[in-house]
Formats: C-alpha cells, structure tokens, sequence
C-alpha cells in the first residue's frame, strides 16, 4: 500500500504509521481480555487512532472500560457495524465514544451484509475493495472491516492537518463533512449515518469566507 510506487494500492492516509495488534487467533475469533489488552497496549504506546474491525453483539463491560479509557486519553475510536444486515447494535461500534461505520456499494448503497441503524455515524466503501493479501499478493474484499478502514485513514489525515485538534472535534469533521444519501437509500433513511464519508470535503475543500454587507 505504499504511495507512488506503481504497485498495488495506496492506503489513505499514506504517511500514517501503523501499530499492527494481534488480538484475535487465525480464524479471526478472540476474547474479551485479549482485545481489551490490545486497547490499552494501543493507547499507551501512543496511538492516535484505534481501528477496530472486529466486535460483538454482547455489551461487556471490560470492553466498555478499555473504551472508555481509550477515549479519555484521546483517542480517535472507529468501529465496525457488522456484517449480518440487522439493526442489532454491535459493540465497541455502538458506544457514544466510537464512531460506528456502515458498507456501501460504489453506487453509494447500502452494502446487502452491512449492518445499519440509528446508532451509525457514517458510511464507507466496504464492497469489492482492492487491498493487500497475506501472501504477498493483493485481493478484493467485502465488509464493514474494509470500511471502517477507510474512515480510520481519513482520521489519521485529519489528524495530520490539525494535530492540536481533541479526538471529539476530529469525529465531528468525519461525521459533518459525509455526503448524505438517504436518497438513494429510500428504505434506510436516517439509518447510515449522516453519510458517505468525503475526503476532499474534510481535508481539501477550503472554508468559504463571507464578507460582510
């Protein structure tokens, strides 16, 4: 995923250092303990922002914990909403401090797997994105993991422009600068967040000045 190399992908945030944590075994299954640890390792190795792929439907209180502490270090904390196509909320997405993030298709629909609801923040591609594979090749993938991916890196450039800004503020750019399509989700209006997340709108677009009359 490095930048400008002729190969491959690029990663969004391209510059951004990643702090890879095993917490889950190879079939992609963990424990609460092993994922609270990986948390708090984060934190306290100075990570800025915390993706996290992964979750369940049962709220745990050892979990809500490391989150918690996550965020009162200044975190920046995004979740996955799940893969089942449900509005059953998903945890660590659901909590107030993660920003919670749904799948859509490139045609800015909901993604058929993805798991929607009142409780999502925002939107992010999740269908058919090319990435890195473990044998040193690259594949295409679905899920709300590779969307929360995508939200993670608009973080970390957020992050990059305004490193002063408190984890709270940079949520509320992921969320207020998203493309709202409700529209053309008739059926799930109100239940993807305030929408497709926008890059340029949150790193590039320049603010508007009003002169006065």
């Amino acid at each position: 995923a490095t930048t400008n190399n002729g190969m491959g992908i690029a990663g969004v945030c391209w510059h951004c250092k990643i702090m890879p944590i095993k917490c889950l075994d190879n079939t992609g299954r963990g424990n609460v303990v092993d994922v609270s640890r990986a948390i708090e390792y984060a934190v306290n190795n100075d990570a800025k922002v915390i993706n996290m792929s992964w979750g369940s439907y049962e709220d745990i209180p050892l979990l809500k914990e490391s989150i918690a502490y996550a965020y009162q270090q200044g975190c920046v904390l995004v979740g996955a909403a799940g893969n089942d196509n449900t509005t059953f909320k998903f945890y660590p997405a659901e909590y107030g401090s993660v920003t919670a993030v749904c799948a859509v298709d490139n045609d800015d629909k909901k993604s058929a797997f993805s798991n929607y609801g009142d409780w999502i923040d925002v939107s992010a591609p999740g269908n058919n994105i090319l990435g890195t594979n473990r044998d040193n090749s690259f594949a295409c993938v679905d899920g709300t993991s590779i969307a929360v991916g995508f939200v993670s890196g608009l973080a970390g450039l957020i992050l990059s422009q305004h490193p002063d800004w408190s984890n709270d503020k940079i949520q509320q750019k992921l969320v207020n600068t998203a493309d709202n399509i409700d529209l053309l989700n008739p059926v799930y209006e109100g239940l993807l967040g305030s929408g497709r997340i926008n890059l340029y709108d949150a790193v590039v677009k320049p603010k508007i000045k009003l002169n006065p009359a």
